[in-house]
């Protein structure tokens, strides 16, 4: 399957710009995401900045609204200017085995991993760790996200 690109994310102004001191701001929606086309490493390619409704830069990319309850949280990374995707998750294995990451799995203290079954974990709170980057070659589904361009 074919990387996601900058092609694939559609950015559409949402409502009137404003101007807040030196900088512009303009409300947006940006749409990605098919289910075929894959997540590339680093994260999902942006449009260039006058996709956005600015005319020199992109400062900062505000995400305000995910929308569509997939559970994943956005991050505009601003250095490559990719929009990075994270994920929450376990490393389960066939026999009903979960590794969690970064944190204990209950309230006990020093406790990393857990085995666990899907249908009956067992009584307790558990925590399954730290966010991870989405898996590159994984494939999103549609997303719409609202978010406020910051720029000039």
């Amino acid at each position: 399957m074919a990387a996601l690109t900058a092609a694939d994310v559609t950015v559409t102004q949402t409502a009137k710009a404003n101007i807040v001191e030196t900088q512009k701001h303009i409300p947006c929606s940006i749409v990605f995401g098919d289910g075929s086309k894959t997540y590339p490493a680093g994260g999902v390619p942006m449009p260039s900045y006058a996709s956005f409704g600015l005319k020199r830069s992109l400062d900062y990319l505000l995400l305000y609204d995910a929308a569509n309850a997939n559970g994943f949280v956005y991050k505009y990374d601003k250095t490559n200017n990719k929009l990075r995707i994270y994920v929450q998750g376990i490393t389960h294995d066939a026999a009903g085995s979960g590794t969690i990451d970064d944190y204990p799995v209950t309230a006990g203290e020093g406790v990393d991993t857990v085995s666990f079954g899907l249908v009956d974990a067992g009584a307790g709170t558990y925590r399954f760790g730290g966010l991870k980057e989405m898996k590159t070659g994984d494939a999103p589904a549609a997303a719409t996200l609202k978010a406020i361009a910051v720029g000039w």
